[in-house]
């Protein structure tokens, strides 16, 4: 990843939110001849020694086959949006201003293990839809589904353990620019920026 020094998120925790508010990560693998990418849910498991990331994949997955430790880049990309020229103050002032694109994104190198013991991999699952069921009135629970059938859909997947070596990542949110253009390119992407432009605007809100 290129990282300008304005750009970079160094603290660990704050990248532990990021990848926690995203959820859903491209998994790249390489087995000699090709790559292979999966996106899916992935639970960060955090401690001081190691991160992990625990996920799952349908068994007909190519990278669901792969045997032992393999490398692997894990890619969360967050909000993103497109800024235009004419979102800055300073266009008419200078006219020194091109388009853009604002974006947040965390890269983690890791080792990729696949497990296919059916209580670890029940107990993801739950982990995985509780995480987003919490703020529900009525959380679904798996036990509210046939237990049958939910034995069933377990004998499709396997488990994804990513034991994470090292991260890099970065928020891009115009923090180069002036006071000025970064109210005024906040302004332009809730008015204009669709639902991707207003969630950009808002962590740019939080960088002012």
């Amino acid at each position: 990843m290129n990282i300008v020094p304005a750009f970079a998120i160094t603290e660990t925790s704050e990248v532990a939110s990021l990848i926690r508010e995203i959820g859903f990560a491209q998994i790249v693998t390489n087995s000699g001849e090709e790559f292979v990418a999966s996106s899916i849910p992935l639970v960060l498991h955090e401690n001081r020694s190691q991160w992990k990331l625990i996920g799952h994949l349908a068994k007909t997955n190519p990278q669901a086959k792969l045997e032992g430790a393999h490398r692997c880049l894990v890619i969360f990309v967050g909000p993103n949006s497109y800024v235009s020229p004419t979102a800055y103050a300073s266009l008419q002032e200078t006219g020194k201003v091109v388009p853009t694109w604002n974006y947040v994104e965390v890269h983690l190198q890791g080792r990729l293990f696949i497990h296919n013991e059916k209580e670890t991999l029940l107990d993801h699952v739950n982990e995985l839809s509780d995480s987003y069921e919490i703020s529900r009135d009525e959380p679904w629970k798996s036990e509210d589904a046939p237990q049958d059938y939910v034995e069933g859909l377990l004998k499709g997947i396997v488990k994804v353990e990513i034991e994470i070596l090292s991260f890099q990542a970065k928020a891009k949110l115009s923090q180069n620019k002036s006071e000025m253009d970064r109210k005024s390119i906040v302004a332009d992407l809730e008015k204009n920026g669709g639902a991707s432009g207003i969630a950009v605007a808002s962590l740019m809100k939080d960088a002012l």
